[in-house]
């Protein structure tokens, strides 16, 4: 539908860390040649709820087909088959980035949680817009 704002659009497998990468590149380089946006359309599979605690009474999916998506079309795992497939990199070394990362987010939680809660009268900062100021008062 991105032809009806006259922008470029393009559909991918969502799956597909590469194929999302390119995309993103490509639209990327074109928006900084100054030829404005693109439309990526990432089709993706959910293995999860949309939020946490979300229960959905009406079974919409089954537990076979979340486990077989989760299995067969995980972006993490078909990409890192991938890279070791091509001999890029080795399983010792993906591992070390994984440790790295672990490391990383439980520094970053640590410090979050050390921090202290800002004051909520902060909460609308760096927001495009505070509802409290809404509608404004002059234009």
């Amino acid at each position: 539908h991105a032809g009806g704002y006259d922008i470029p659009g393009v559909i991918i497998d969502g799956q597909d860390v590469e194929a999302v990468y390119i995309a993103m590149c490509t639209a990327v380089e074109r928006a900084r040649r100054g030829e404005g946006p693109t439309l990526i359309e990432a089709k993706t599979y959910r293995f999860e709820e949309h939020c946490r605690g979300l229960t959905i009474n009406i079974p919409y999916r089954s537990d076979e087909e979340v486990e077989f998506q989760r299995a067969n079309r995980d972006p993490i795992e078909l990409y890192r088959k991938k890279l070791l497939d091509s001999g890029f990199i080795t399983v010792e070394q993906l591992n070390a980035i994984a440790e790295k990362i672990a490391s990383e987010i439980s520094q970053a939680v640590a410090f979050g949680k050390a921090s202290k809660v800002p004051d909520i009268s902060t909460i609308y900062d760096y927001q495009y817009s505070n509802p409290i100021n809404y509608p404004p008062t002059s234009i």
